[in-house]
This record gives C-alpha cells, structure tokens and sequence, in this order.
C-alpha cells in the first residue's frame, strides 16, 4: 500500500457512510488476511460486515485520488487501467468466498460471512466528464461499485447541508 493510501487509511475511517450503501457497514475491518496453501496471502484494504446477520460481508478497495479514471476516445469510453487493476484485485479476494474452507475459516477467525461479495472501489476525481459517458465506461465493469474521491465529498456536503437545515441523519 501507498504511503498515501495508508495515511488516507488512518484519517478517513469515519467517511465509510458516505462511500456505501447505508445497509452495509457496522464496522468496517481492516485486519482481515485471507491465507491460501502455496499461494501467498491475500490482504483486502476493508471487508464491510452488514449491520443485518442474515446478509453477507462485501470488500472496498481504496486507491490514490489522482490516479485516472476514465479514457475518453471517440465513442469508446471506458475505464482505466488503473480501475481495471482494482477490479482484479477484489475479484481474486472475491472468488477466495466461493470455497467453503474459506467461508469458514474467515468466519472463526474474524467473525465474518462473506459469499459472493460486493466489491467497491474508491478511486480518483471525477473530473467534468458527461454523466452519459461516465455510466457507458462503468458498464464495462458492472460488477465493481466504482466512487470517486468527488462523489465522497459531495455527499459530505450534503449530510451537512441538510443537518444545518434540521433534517436529521440524511446521507
């Protein structure tokens, strides 16, 4: 991990309600190590318990605000190398659930059920690309929950818009 991701790690643990859905998290775990025979261990940055026993854990990976987003070519936007990369890394921690040896050892260990996981990625800056084609690009990769470091602060502004205004717990 980045020094810069480690330092985002640190400072920024109570942003998770502004990063998910507000079903997910209880507590967040960031100590979670997922061992393999004859293959090195897998670390996800967060596996995100639900606040619901019957529903299972998801993953979140974090990356650097600066790294790109989007390639923006004539007609054939998609995303970048760099989520392309994220989107691997949680699918290896992804298909290490569909073992039930696994299943079960990550639930003595940690307390955790994970099955088939949601996968988030927080990553990037929006920037000002058309929301159109920001939803084209992400459709290439369906299967990961992409956030930019934008789309965090704004709900943050919001949360605290509405609060100033009286209106409770909005996300």
């Amino acid at each position: 991990m980045a020094p810069a991701e480690s330092l985002f790690h640190a400072a920024n643990f109570s942003t998770f309600n502004y990063i998910v859905p507000p079903d997910l998290p209880d507590l967040p775990r960031a100590d979670i190590y997922l061992t393999r025979d004859g293959a090195p261990t897998l670390k996800p940055d967060f596996m995100l318990k639900p606040l619901d026993p019957q529903r299972t854990s998801d993953l979140l990976e974090l990356k650097l605000p600066s790294a790109q987003i989007y390639v923006l070519k004539s007609r054939r936007e998609r995303l970048s190398q760099a989520v392309m990369e994220a989107r691997a890394q949680l699918l290896e921690y992804a298909r290490y659930f569909d073992d039930t040896r696994n299943r079960e050892l990550i639930h003595r260990a940690y307390g955790i059920f994970a099955y088939r996981p949601r996968m988030f990625v927080v990553i990037g800056r929006r920037g000002s690309v058309d929301p159109v084609i920001r939803r084209n690009a992400e459709l290439t990769a369906d299967d990961i929950q992409l956030r930019t470091y934008d789309d965090i602060v704004e709900r943050m502004q919001r949360r605290v818009k509405t609060m100033r205004q009286g209106g409770g717990n909005a996300r």
